[in-house]
């Protein structure tokens, strides 16, 4: 009885246990791991676990080197399926570069974790693995290797399709935040860990829409600062602006000039946005001029369009709380929820109204409250589209929810994100529209959270929440007194994972907001007349009410503090608020130029001429900007013109028109350059959005010049004798012309004549300012030097008081003459010559008397242009007057300066007076060396040779005076200044020419100024030559040639040269060869008989003899005749053996004998004996074939030293043999077959003559014996 008690009691305890025990989730994880890489040195793997809105990704590795020497670093780059890099977390030791993840060292060991979070919509990405190595040296010096992987495409990460298994326990209590009784609070989940999903290094792809870069006009240098690419309006030279162009093209449209009278709305615009056709923004400045030559009209215009392309996404987060409904809460009689869904229609009928292009702008929505379980609290999501038609069911459906529940804001803007991140485009603008008249009081439950002291209220931003509170949220807090959840967390919430503590759900939903900012998404919000709510026991004051509200939003670009004024809220606390709010929402929206400043400085040189205006450009089809969207009036502070709040869409322009005076009055002020009409000229299009400022070019005017006037002269340096222009030689007249420099080269501008009749002056007219000058002449005057001028470039200041002084210098020069006593050497000292130099053409002197100094020179000086004439004018006594120097004086091409000669001859001209009683002595030298009509055919001749004159005292011979002849000279030249008289004198040869015989002269021994040949002395040198024989036989060393004769060649062995050709022995063997000079030669057979072998070359080598009067020549080292054979060439004996009917026959074999020869040969038909030599030779046949007669006896065959052939007759044996190309004996040798009688006879006398002799020695015999037999027969008988 008592264990059944005991088992009731423990029953009814497990019940109550399980009944009191929370209620809790599970959510069960998909987790996979796929192994990519896995060697021994690298392995990678991935796996990845689907959350109810999210993926984490994990890509596991880790390296370990194989070898000592080497250290790797791991590469890592992660795209998805359109090839866009992720946002990669922050890892230790990895850096990002260039689109991968890299390790930041080299090192032999590595292992890490890639770990990030993405929407669940992406299922697909790429992984790209590289792997570089290092290889280290004693040296100090590595060796690095790039991507050793194996591995070339990338690997593909993918997510499996798998429903999401959530097990639930009972039931549990539900906490209902309203006015209804306290509950109790809720218990705490199992926590299961949740990463922000929002935090953009955790890998969600960043929204990255484009901005706009800067396309920085151009601007060059060259007298005064202009635009490099210019456009001029159409009839004005004064005025140059800068061309337009598109931001995302290199230079500038090349349109150069265009009328600026009609108005003009389409050229010269510079261009920005994705669409070249449609740009987001064009803008442009040009000036042109007035009827007054320093004034300027100077206008700028910006045209806006239709949402910055590619385009917007909007998402609407709008509160639909139950304070939304609460009368505490209107606004002029009207609830918050009414206004703000009216304000809501109105925007999107502007919108509509806008008529963007398709898919320009796409609209979405968030409509919330809280999600406490069992309660169905008005939430609802409206897709984002780019329908307009879908766009009213944002308004739609927010209009027919009733508002309730609490503010669960963080979960709302979450959701936003995530509807953004999954309209594809990150490249788009993405913006969220927060409406909420109330600071949050529920969040996800916060687990984790880093110190960031950016993030309000607590300055923490949470980094991990609870995942399995994110649907329904919690409020952190007990219910208070009042049964309210409070935005302020009441004592404060620990984070369960790093014990940290909040006091604020602004701290949680400014974290998210920070992170959604953090990935390039805007937060614009509205907050509806926020105040401090004492009732619910709300302990947030309201300052950090709006505060906490505000921090959501995103920071103006332009912003320079931290209030609400610098973030993209408002706070509307009245109706017409809700109007102003929603209408910046559409223009931000809408507009791709909003609250745009323009920043227009005015240029030093210039002042501005009234006041600047600006003006809307009202176009048909454009929607006409409404007045509060006008922009400012002009306002000039500081020399500098500045407009704001210019706001622009669906092509509305403004225009900003003003007028500038160029200040010529000033010093600096320089006529004819270029001066910029403003500084560096800017419009900053989005000023609360982005901080790129747009420059637009700026014009360049310049105003007329002041003209000057340039003096000009012309001076001439050619005074002689007191006298200008002595020789003459000045033009009639010169041009000289004005030039302007215009960049490295030079305009003329204007020319003048300068002659005698204006005194060689004149006047030019320049125009002023910073013009650079020059004044040149046209062509310079012959026989002066190159002008040279007083200053060689000058400018309207720098021009010399007295103008420019051109002077032209007269080219002058000098020449030596070297005067010499009769010796040719001898200065004279006391008796002088003296000399007079004058013009040619007119006697004009240009000196006098000139007398040499003590080394016999005469310096003539001053010589100008021209043709003169030297004359001795005072001849020394007992000389003759030297004949007359012709002077030459000619400009050098250059005409620099004179190239000066004497009788063709450059100074200094050497000069000899000649005593009265000399005579010359022309000496020639003669060479006798003539050869196939040729002149020193062999070259022997040398280059030069002495000659010496002597003369005769006593029985000896004194030298004189030495000549050097050479070929230069003709090999003459001239004894001079020869004393006379009886005196006798010789001409010899200083030394033998080497080759040549001693000289011959045309006199006899001596010879005296009566008795020397006319024409002068002649010596003849005679070329030495000689002959040499050689014997050439035949065969037999005696025997001539005599009908085909061997020919010879005789070429010099230096060089090929031909002494003779074709020589032929004659009747006794010789051949004669003659006309041999000195040196070594070849002598060739170049025809050799036939039958004959071709003799070896002689070397013939002719040298003088002792004395030099002749030649000995040798041939092969011997003398003359010089004995050569021509050695007979083997012979061939070519047996072919046939029967009687001439078929061939095999068998055979024959012997041949000779002297020093014996050789058998077998087989046949043919038999070939060769080698063979003059002599005689037996012919046998010691095989016969079978069934055949062998031929009958033996045959004998002679070979002549002549190369003659004899035969033997034979019955058996014809053919026939001698000397020839080649030496050739042939022979048929017929046999009978056997049984067929005697051969026929061939009708020769052999076989007769055989017979015959048989006869008689017969008959002999015969009578012999009979003899001897009666001499017996009678001795027997004595």
């Amino acid at each position: 009885m008592k264990k059944k008690h005991l088992l009731m009691l423990v029953v009814l305890l497990f019940s109550f246990i399980t009944e009191t025990l929370p209620s809790f989730v599970t959510a069960h994880a998909e987790t996979t791991k796929t192994e990519l890489i896995d060697e021994k040195f690298l392995n990678v793997s991935y796996d990845y676990e689907t959350n109810e809105e999210s993926t984490l990704w994990r890509i596991t590795f880790n390296r370990q080197s194989e070898e000592s020497d080497k250290e790797q670093r791991l590469k890592l780059k992660v795209t998805d399926e359109k090839g866009k890099v992720i946002t990669y977390p922050t890892i230790d030791h990895m850096i990002e570069k260039d689109e991968w993840l890299i390790e930041k060292n080299y090192s032999s060991s590595m292992e890490g974790q890639l770990a990030f979070e993405l929407p669940k919509s992406v299922k697909k990405l790429n992984l790209d693995v590289q792997m570089d190595e290092q290889t280290l040296s004693d040296k100090q010096d590595t060796k690095t290797q790039e991507n050793i992987l194996d591995v070339k495409e990338p690997f593909v990460l993918k997510v499996n399709d798998t429903k999401e298994e959530i097990e639930t326990s009972e039931n549990k209590a539900t906490v209902k935040t309203s006015s209804e009784d306290f509950i109790g609070p809720p218990q705490p989940e199992e926590i299961v860990p949740m990463l922000a999903t929002a935090v953009p290094n955790n890998g969600l792809l960043r929204m990255d829409p484009p901005k706009y870069t800067n396309k920085a006009p151009v601007y060059t240098n060259n007298n005064g600062l202009y635009p490099a690419c210019y456009w001029t309006p159409t009839g004005q030279s004064n005025v140059r602006n800068h061309q337009g162009g598109y931001e995302r093209e290199s230079g500038w449209d090349g349109l150069t000039q265009w009328n600026v009278t009609p108005d003009n709305y389409t050229n010269s615009y510079i261009k920005y946005g994705v669409e070249k056709t449609k740009p987001n923004i064009s803008l442009r400045k040009y000036a042109s001029e007035t009827s007054k030559e320093d004034e300027f009209d100077v206008r700028l215009n910006v045209r806006g369009s239709t949402i910055a392309k590619p385009g917007v996404d909007v998402c609407f987060v709008l509160d639909n709380s139950a304070s939304m409904k609460q009368k505490d809460g209107y606004i002029d009689g009207i609830s918050r929820k009414t206004l703000a869904v009216q304000s809501l229609q109105k925007l999107i009928d502007k919108f509509k109204a806008a008529e963007p292009e398709t898919d320009s702008l796409r609209i979405g929505g968030i409509i919330y409250s809280s999600t406490e379980k069992f309660y169905n609290y008005p939430n609802a999501t409206v897709a984002m589209s780019s329908n307009e038609s879908n766009w009213q069911n944002v308004v739609n459906t927010y209009q027919r929810l009733t508002p309730d529940g609490n503010t669960y804001t963080q979960k709302a803007l979450i959701n936003a994100q995530t509807m953004l991140n999954n309209a594809s485009g990150t490249n788009r603008r993405k913006v969220i529209f927060l409406l909420t008249d109330g600071a949050p009081n529920f969040s996800i439950q916060p687990t984790r959270a880093v110190s960031d002291s950016s993030i309000y209220y607590d300055g923490l931003k949470i980094t991990e929440y609870n995942q399995n509170t994110f649907n329904g949220g919690l409020p952190l807090q007990n219910l208070n007194a009042q049964r309210s959840y409070t935005a302020k967390i009441p004592g404060g919430y620990t984070l369960t994972g790093s014990k940290q503590k909040i006091y604020s759900h602004l701290t949680p939903v400014n974290s998210t907001a920070q992170n959604i900012k953090d990935q390039g998404m805007e937060i614009n919000s509205i907050a509806i007349n926020i105040k401090q709510n004492t009732g619910i026991g709300e302990q947030h004051t309201t300052n950090e009410l709006v505060t906490g509200l505000y921090r959501i939003a995103s920071k103006k670009a332009n912003a320079t503090g931290d209030t609400q004024d610098d973030y993209q809220f408002y706070h509307a606390n009245t109706t017409g608020d809700f109007d102003i709010s929603f209408e910046d929402w559409f223009t931000s929206v809408i507009q791709t130029v909003d609250k745009g400043v323009i920043e227009d400085p005015i240029g030093d040189m210039f002042e501005l001429v009234g006041k600047p205006t600006v003006k809307e450009i009202k176009k048909s089809g454009v929607p006409a900007i409404e007045t509060s969207k006008l922009p400012n009036d002009p306002k000039v502070v500081n020399n500098k013109i500045t407009v704001d709040n210019i706001n622009l869409y669906g092509n509305q322009e403004i225009q900003i028109d003003y007028k500038l005076r160029l200040k010529t009055e000033l010093d600096e002020y320089e006529g004819g350059k270029w001066y910029q009409t403003n500084g560096k000229t800017t419009l900053l299009p989005t000023p609360e959005q982005s901080d790129v400022k747009l420059e637009f070019g700026v014009p360049s005017v310049k105003g007329k010049s002041k003209e000057f006037k340039v003096p000009v002269e012309k001076k001439w340096s050619d005074s002689f004798k007191n006298t200008e222009d002595y020789w003459g030689l000045r033009g009639n007249s010169v041009k000289v012309i004005l030039q302007r420099k215009s960049g490295n080269s030079w305009v003329d501008v204007e020319t003048k004549t300068l002659n005698a009749a204006n005194n060689w002056r004149d006047e030019f007219t320049a125009e002023g300012g910073s013009h650079v000058y020059r004044v040149v002449e046209a062509s310079r005057t012959t026989g002066y030097a190159k002008p040279t001028s007083n200053v060689d470039e000058f400018t309207a200041k720098t021009v010399p008081s007295k103008g420019v002084i051109l002077t032209n210098k007269l080219l002058t020069g000098k020449a030596v003459i070297c005067k010499y006593k009769e010796d040719g050497k001898t200065p004279f000292t006391k008796d002088l010559p003296k000399f007079t130099v004058t013009r040619k053409s007119d006697g004009k002197v240009l000196a006098a008397d000139l007398e040499p100094d003590a080394n016999g020179q005469v310096t003539i000086t001053d010589i100008p242009l021209g043709d003169f004439i030297v004359e001795e004018s005072y001849v020394p006594d007992r000389y003759s007057k030297m004949e007359d120097i012709e002077l030459k004086a000619v400009e050098n091409s250059a005409g620099t300066s004179l190239n000066i000669t004497l009788n063709g001859k450059s100074s200094p001209y050497k000069v000899t007076n000649k005593l009265s009683k000399d005579f010359e002595i022309p000496v020639e030298k003669l060479w006798s060396d003539e050869f196939k009509g040729t002149d020193n055919y062999w070259g022997l001749r040398t280059s030069y040779v002495r000659v010496t004159l002597q003369k005769q005292s006593g029985s000896t011979w004194q030298d004189v005076e030495t000549l050097t002849l050479t070929p230069i000279d003709n090999w003459k030249g001239v004894f001079q200044g020869v004393e006379g008289g009886n005196a006798t004198y010789r001409v010899v040869e200083e030394s033998r020419t080497t080759g040549y015989a001693k000289p011959t002269y045309n006199y006899g021994t001596s010879f005296t100024a009566k008795t020397i040949p006319t024409g002068g002395i002649k010596l003849t040198n005679k070329l030495l030559t000689g002959k040499a024989v050689i014997c050439k036989y035949g065969n037999d060393g005696k025997t001539p040639f005599t009908k085909d004769k061997p020919k010879f060649s005789v070429t010099r062995k230096s060089d090929g040269k031909v002494l003779a050709a074709d020589l032929e022995p004659d009747a006794n063997g010789q051949v004669t060869i003659t006309d041999i000079p000195m040196g070594d030669l070849i002598v060739e057979e170049t025809y050799v008989p036939a039958g004959h072998e071709k003799m070896a070359d002689i070397e013939l080598r002719a040298v003088e003899n002792a004395a030099g009067t002749a030649l000995t020549i040798t041939l092969n080292g011997k003398s003359s005749p010089y004995k050569v054979t021509n050695k007979l060439a083997d012979f061939t004996l070519k047996i072919k053996k046939v029967d009687q009917d001439g078929n061939e026959l095999r068998g055979a074999s024959f012997r041949l004998i000779g002297t020093n020869y014996d050789e058998t040969k077998a087989g046949g038909p043919n038999f070939e004996f060769t080698g063979l030599r003059p002599g005689e030779y037996s012919l046998s046949e010691t095989v016969v074939p079978n069934g055949c007669q062998g031929m009958s006896g033996t045959v004998r065959v002679s070979i002549s030293q002549t190369g003659n052939v004899t035969i033997q007759p034979n019955s058996s044996v014809s053919g026939s043999g001698g000397a020839g190309n080649p030496n050739l004996i042939q022979l048929t040798v017929t046999n009978r077959k056997r049984g067929q009688g005697p051969l026929p006879s061939t009708g020769g006398s052999g076989t007769a003559m055989f017979f015959k002799v048989a006869i008689g020695v017969i008959s002999t015999a015969g009578g012999l014996l009979g003899s001897l037999y009666w001499l017996h027969t009678k001795r027997r008988g004595s």
